[in-house]
């Protein structure tokens, strides 16, 4: 194994923990505090401030945004062997 495939794995590793970061930033930030209301586990919204946890919600999202880009742009990275 050469040092291009090396450097290729240790991108994908890379790019898949950005990439499930993302996802879990979704699931921690957006969905959880959604389907705690719905499901009525969770105290009352209204004492946060309907503004309060919209930002928080968009925050959230924003974050899972940034690092599932973050993700896509290290498999730019991927190192092309033009010997084959």
């Amino acid at each position: 194994m050469g040092i291009a495939e090396i450097q290729n794995e240790k991108t994908r590793y890379l790019s898949a923990a950005l990439q499930q970061c993302s996802v879990a930033c979704f699931a921690a930030g957006f969905a959880t505090p959604i389907f705690a209301q719905l499901l009525d586990v969770a105290r009352d919204m209204s004492e946060l401030g309907v503004a309060r946890v919209g930002f928080g919600l968009i925050l959230w999202v924003i974050a899972g945004f940034v690092l599932y880009s973050l993700g896509l742009h290290q498999l730019g990275n991927l190192i092309v062997d033009d010997e084959s």
